[in-house]
């Protein structure tokens, strides 16, 4: 009986293993490693059951203060592509990145322009307004109607995708993407987002080239989305025009404040996790609250709240997150948040508090 009963769970095993239930996806398709959460959501929205994506950051994690564990580094080797944003927010990637390793990285702002943080001041207690401002969709033209962008169902739960990248240039054009020089945030205007999503699935298409009707169909769906994200955001903000978005953080908002011909103050300069706000600068910022009757202080997900509800004490504003999706917190892995639904909750904020 005993060697009945082996054999029985043997020969399970073996039909599990052979079953389409059975992970069958990573045998014929793609393990991708991500350095921020937003590759890593664009990724597995692409890639579906063709590829295994996992996020390098842990959750709470701050992108600028990461550095790789090994375990992250043979994650990284056994990886068929490493997706990472570029050397201005991921330093560290650029320093490991060995000729072997060049083969499967990705730079997925390669295609797009960055904001000059000496010329656009971004950053810093001064009125960065971007009224003047041209905001069309950048290099590409992601009109919003002539195509079917039919909404998919997409599976937004947090589960081990691997998302791989294709064999492209990654050289990083004529822009120095050097730490503190460009702002990084690229992923926060949904318009370059549709360009990064087109990047990776161009990656994983050659890649896996079998796969690429399916990549194609969902980059398609989820091109749709970020559109209506967009527009959403158009139809909330457009009473806001010319409003500014006091921020007691880090601003990382540069790009979709271009976008949206919003305004952004700030009482920090640059986006190093150890700078602090002068008392000079708070005090500006508490005075612009005065001045142009500001309804809510906005703070962002890295950094304490304290600096926000000091100055909410001080004027008797609300306090509101304005969420960077650098990275998520645990709980809201287990709330499977996503770029879409954060994004979603930014605007929201935005339209009801300024």
């Amino acid at each position: 009986m005993k060697k009945l009963l082996f054999f029985g769970i043997f020969v399970a095993i073996l039909l599990w293993g052979c079953s389409p239930s059975g992970d069958q996806s990573n045998e014929a398709g793609l393990t991708v490693q991500t350095t921020l959460f937003p590759l890593y959501d664009f990724a597995r929205n692409i890639g579906g059951e063709r590829v295994q994506v996992n996020l390098l950051l842990p959750p709470g994690v701050s992108p600028h203060s990461y550095e790789p564990s090994p375990r992250d580094m043979v994650a990284i080797d056994q990886a068929d592509l490493l997706l990472y944003l570029g050397r201005s927010l991921d330093p560290w990637v650029e320093r490991l990145l060995s000729e072997q390793r060049q083969e499967k990285a990705l730079a997925v702002s390669t295609n797009l322009s960055l904001l000059d943080t000496r010329s656009d001041h971004s950053h810093g207690d001064h009125d960065h307004s971007h009224g003047d401002h041209d905001h069309s969709h950048g290099d590409h033209d992601h009109s919003h109607g002539d195509h079917d962008h039919s909404h998919g169902d997409h599976d937004h739960s947090h589960g081990d995708h691997d998302h791989s990248h294709g064999d492209h240039d990654h050289s990083h054009g004529d822009h120095d993407h050097s730490h503190g020089k460009y702002d990084p945030h690229v992923w926060l205007d949904p318009i370059h987002a549709i360009t990064m999503v087109e990047t990776i699935t161009e990656a994983f298409i050659q890649k896996d080239p079998a796969g690429r009707e399916y990549y194609e169909n969902r980059s398609k769906n989820y091109i749709s989305e970020l559109e209506e994200l967009h527009r959403m955001a158009q139809e909330k903000l457009a009473s806001h025009e010319g409003k500014t978005i006091l921020y007691a953080g880090h601003f990382a908002f540069g790009y979709f404040s271009r976008r949206y011909n919003l305004a952004h103050t700030s009482p920090f300069r640059g986006f190093s996790p150890n700078a602090e706000p002068s008392p000079r600068a708070v005090e500006r910022i508490i005075q612009r609250v005065e001045e142009e009757e500001a309804r809510t202080i906005f703070f962002e997900e890295m950094l304490n709240p304290a600096l926000a509800e000091m100055i909410s004490e001080e004027t008797g504003t609300e306090i509101a997150l304005l969420h960077g999706l650098h990275n998520i917190r645990r709980d809201e892995v287990g709330e499977r948040a996503t770029y879409l639904s954060i994004m979603k909750n930014n605007i929201q904020k935005l339209a009801d508090g300024l």
